[in-house]
């Protein structure tokens, strides 16, 4: 487990009078981190075989080096969010983390709806997908976690402006991007080697897997994540939306 600890941006410029008082102030400042970092994991993991790293400098920038040369598997992060706009925002650290990070990403939900799962175990795991052949390889990460953790694995899709609708053309139109989306993400699990059941609902994304969340009780959600600014389709372009809203936690790969 890591701490960063950030440094202040005057460090750089200090003139030559205050120079060793604002140097003095700053080891300070990173014995009473160290401190409180140790003081934190011998609370929270009193058993348990943890390595503590406390590193100076940009702290999304220093968390992806440290993942990236110590070939770290996942990387487990809060998000952040204060006030009435909390469900909208994600802290700036775990953006940018999930951004340019290589390794999967998890990150704890914010929002008043948290889950909690027993000792530590995911019984049951929503794997977010979308009609792409990028994400044959979120189906098998998620299905090799499910595996290892013993948990029962669903996939789901969300058919965006395909919500329900009363007019019977609409009815039809919904029915077909139903059937597509089936067939392309059959198509997806043959690649994969998978067979896990499908979920199909239509709406927004982070909407549909919320509620999915919520209706299977599951314990954690799976996603593609990728360059979340490029184009590898809709779902990775609601891959913030659907962390925001997510009542449980998400990995993102």
């Amino acid at each position: 487990m890591s701490l960063c600890l950030e440094t202040p941006p005057s460090f750089y410029a200090m003139p030559d009078a205050s120079g060793f008082d604002m140097l003095a102030q700053f080891e300070a400042i990173r014995q009473a981190r160290q401190a409180g970092f140790e003081s934190f994991l011998t609370k929270e993991f009193p058993a348990g075989d943890v390595k503590s790293v406390l590193v100076q400098g940009d702290p999304a920038g220093e968390i992806v080096a440290y993942a990236r040369d110590n070939n770290v598997d996942l990387i487990m992060m809060p998000t952040h969010g204060h006030g009435p706009l909390r469900r909208f925002l994600l802290g700036s650290v775990t953006a940018k983390v999930l951004h340019d990070s290589d390794a999967p990403v998890w990150t704890g939900a914010h929002t008043t709806e948290l889950r909690s799962h027993t000792n530590g175990h995911y019984g049951h795991i929503l794997c977010a997908v979308d009609v792409d052949t990028s994400d044959i390889p979120v189906i098998q990460w998620a299905a090799e976690f499910a595996r290892k953790e013993g948990a029962g694995l669903r996939l789901i899709h969300a058919v965006a402006g395909a919500a329900s609708r009363r007019v019977e053309s609409d009815q039809l139109v919904r029915a077909e991007l139903f059937k597509l989306a089936r067939q392309g993400i059959e198509d997806l699990q043959k690649a994969a080697l998978s067979s896990f059941e499908l979920i199909v609902r239509g709406g927004k994304p982070e909407i549909v897997v919320h509620d999915a969340v919520q209706d299977l009780g599951a314990d954690l959600v799976v996603i593609g994540r990728g360059v979340i600014q490029g184009a590898f389709g809709r779902l990775r372009s609601h891959a913030y939306s659907i962390i925001r809203e997510s009542p449980c936690p998400v990995i993102s790969i």
